[in-house]
C-alpha cells in the first residue's frame, strides 16, 4: 500500500526476488519481473483506500502512450509500445532520486 493510499496489483508477471522484494520503492520504468506467460499479457489492478469508506474503490487508470506524453484507457485489443518519458518518470522522485536514476 503506498502512502496515498493506492495498490497496484500485476498479475501475469514473474518475479525475481533478486530485482524486487516486498517493501522496496519502485520507479517507472523500472524493471520489476518478466511476463510469466506467452502471450504478453500483463493484468494491473488498481485499487484506493479511502478515509470515507470500508472498501478499496477501483480505479481504471489512463497511461502514457507515446514520446508527446497522450494518455488513455488501454483498449485489450490494441498493441502499444512502452513509452517511459524522463518528465513522467520524475514526477513522483525527490530531487536526491532524480539525480540517482534519472541520468
Amino acid at each position: 500500500m503506498q502512502p496515498d493510499g493506492t495498490l497496484i496489483c500485476y498479475h501475469g508477471v514473474k518475479y525475481n526476488p533478486e530485482q524486487l522484494v516486498v517493501g522496496q520503492k519502485v520507479f517507472a520504468g523500472q524493471k520489476i519481473g518478466e511476463l510469466s506467460n506467452k502471450n504478453g499479457e500483463l493484468i494491473v489492478l488498481i485499487y484506493h483506500d479511502s478515509l470515507f469508506t470500508q472498501k478499496l474503490s477501483f480505479i481504471i487508470p489512463q497511461f502514457v502512450v507515446n514520446n508527446n506524453g497522450d494518455t488513455e484507457i488501454l483498449n485489450v485489443v490494441s498493441p502499444y509500445t512502452v513509452f517511459h518519458p524522463q518528465a513522467i518518470r520524475g514526477l513522483e522522485m525527490t530531487k536526491h532520486e532524480k539525480r540517482k536514476y534519472l541520468k
